[in-house]
């Protein structure tokens, strides 16, 4: 047992970090975090647009017209800025 826990702790055998892979990885999970906050982004905005939508349409007592409307409009601002994060 004594063995077997002094080669666990041995570290020759892992690969050495590295800056340039260090950089690597900080620039992947930056565009990983800025793409999953993006996507929340426009998955909030429908929702948003559709709560502004239905308020309109109760106001006006009419059919969920303006409801589809600025829900799609929002939602479609929000994908064009998860694309646009997705690009960069």
């Amino acid at each position: 047992m004594m063995a077997l826990t002094a080669h666990m702790d041995d570290d020759d055998d892992l690969p050495k970090a590295t800056p340039r892979m260090a950089a690597e990885e900080n620039r992947q999970l930056n565009s990983l975090s800025r793409s999953l906050v993006a996507a929340y982004v426009a998955v909030g905005a429908g929702l948003i647009g559709a709560g502004i939508g239905w308020a309109i349409d109760r106001a006006n007592d009419s059919s969920p017209r303006w409801t589809l409307i600025v829900a799609a409009v929002l939602l479609g601002g929000g994908i064009y800025n998860l694309v646009r994060e997705v690009r960069k």
